[in-house]
């Protein structure tokens, strides 16, 4: 993951290599001198246009996405519906397991109430839910944290943005569920050692996996790494 080159990363969009050398620049700049004060204004300043230009962007996912698989839906039988149904289905429960072990440590560790939590964070999920990126979200996050959580710029600033490209749980839960749904489909048996593949390959590769274009070939990487064509 260390790159070998800190710009490379930046042409290449490879997530992890591109995770540390921000971190590294990062460092770098806050244990300069106030020479550098003129640099950090113009990353904050892009910052904040980098977020606005994907807010615009965004906005638009919904109507792109519809348009583009309508033909695909028409043109599908109805066994395929009901498949493609049982996924859904499948993934919301996962889903909800998720967010109900979030909540528990809510509980537990920060001692918030969790439902009023979420009733505060409802408007920042819609978002997140229809733009389908938490990359996405992370200026309208960022807000939230600062005016209803009352947590520090600083610290918001650093874990958000890491926290929305490595912890991916939520592709983690899909990727493997993707990989069987091919594979009941295609009446392909499946061993412990393509379930430990696809386990395996999915929570690596879901890290930085969210807004980075063509999320389609990290299904790919897992299917190959269970053995399905």
């Amino acid at each position: 993951a260390i790159p070998s080159n800190i710009i490379e990363p930046f042409l290449s969009g490879n997530s992890l290599q591109l995770i540390v050398a921000a971190l590294i620049i990062g460092l770098a700049l806050n244990l300069s001198t106030k020479k550098v004060s003129t640099l950090k204004g113009v990353l904050s300043e892009l910052d904040i246009v980098c977020g606005n230009v994907a807010t615009i962007i965004m906005k638009t996912v919904p109507f792109v996405v519809f348009c583009s698989t309508t033909r695909v839906f028409l043109l599908a039988s109805m066994d395929v519906y009901i498949a493609i149904g049982h996924l859904i289905l499948t993934l919301i429960v996962g889903l909800l397991l998720m967010l109900l072990f979030y909540c528990v440590f809510l509980v537990i560790r920060i001692r918030i109430n969790p439902i009023l939590f979420l009733r505060k964070f409802l408007p920042i999920m819609k978002d997140i839910f229809l733009k389908g990126s938490s990359l996405a979200a992370i200026p309208l996050t960022l807000r939230f944290c600062k005016r209803q959580l009352g947590i520090p710029q600083n610290v918001s600033s650093f874990v958000i943005p890491l926290g929305a490209t490595i912890n991916m749980t939520g592709n983690a839960i899909y990727y493997p569920l993707v990989a069987l749904f091919f594979a009941q489909f295609y009446g392909i048996e499946l061993g412990m050692a393509q379930y430990a593949a696809i386990a395996v390959t999915a929570s690596l590769g879901s890290i930085g996996q969210a807004g980075v274009p063509g999320p389609t070939l990290m299904v790919v990487a897992v299917l190959a790494a269970a053995g399905i064509p």
